[in-house]
């Protein structure tokens, strides 16, 4: 990802080089993309259409994705029986 230079002129004094180049390379990577189940409507049975690779730890119905589904063709997503959430997110819900 290219940084503007007064971006980066302000940022790398104020993390320290190794944070900063740390902070370089997360941006590089892929987000990890997580559903969490609507309590109301789904049970764990609507994750198995889903590649789910792990339960997120802080939440019951949240789970990670393997790969990142079209949200476009969900037809859970539309009845509102899964919400998309970037896991840091799902912690609110607790």
């Amino acid at each position: 990802m290219l940084l503007p230079e007064e971006f980066i002129a302000y940022t790398r004094p104020l993390l320290g080089e190794e944070i900063f180049n740390k902070f370089l390379s997360t941006l590089d990577e892929s987000s990890p993309v997580s559903i969490r189940l609507n309590p109301f409507k789904a049970d764990r049975k609507c994750v198995k259409i889903y590649e789910v690779d792990r339960q997120v730890a802080w939440c019951k119905n949240g789970f990670y994705l393997n790969r990142r589904p079209n949200f476009t063709f969900d037809p859970l997503f539309h009845m509102a029986y899964t919400t998309f959430k970037r896991p840091h997110r799902c912690l609110f819900i607790r």
